[in-house]
């Protein structure tokens, strides 16, 4: 099995929808301080932090996308490579040895199982701290519709 087979698959993925439009990464939030009440800010400041924390919201989530693609595939490159070599350690040994160990002898003695090791762990870490900011960003755009909502019902007369 070649590794290089499973990353050609899977740039070959993203390349396959780079049609589909997808956002630009959005400027900077210069000033990410957000009052202690979202009730404090004007209209048009908070249409101006919806707006931001949308843009945000729809890049991660192209971004996150990317990542799970490619990891989906770099992960059962991974997984068939890693249980290639562990069965043919566990062969050749003659005494029983903990299965956390065969794996890292695996990972130890194929280079290229070491790289990739390290890529699906990247990935893992990077996809981690995008769906938090990614949380964030929707956490607060929730809040943020909500208080829009409340300041339209209360100036339609029902709050």
């Amino acid at each position: 099995m070649r590794i290089g087979d499973y990353l050609g698959a899977s740039q070959k993925l993203l390349e396959k929808y780079a049609s589909i439009p997808s956002p630009k990464q959005p400027g900077t939030l210069k000033d990410f301080v957000l009052p202690t009440s979202m009730g404090e800010l004007s209209d048009g400041d908070l249409g101006n932090w919806l707006l931001q924390l949308g843009a945000w919201k729809g890049w991660l989530g192209v971004q996150l996308a990317n990542i799970d693609s490619q990891l989906s595939i770099m992960e059962d490159a991974y997984n068939l490579r890693l249980g290639s070599g562990m069965a043919k350690l566990e062969s050749a040994s003659s005494k029983k040895i903990l299965k956390e160990g065969i794996r890292a002898m695996a990972i130890e003695q194929d280079e290229e199982l070491g790289r990739l090791d390290l890529d699906v762990s990247i990935l893992r870490a990077e996809k981690q701290l995008l769906k938090g900011r990614f949380e964030l960003f929707d956490n607060l755009f929730g809040t943020i519709s909500r208080v829009i909502t409340l300041r339209g019902q209360e100036r339609m007369g029902g709050g």
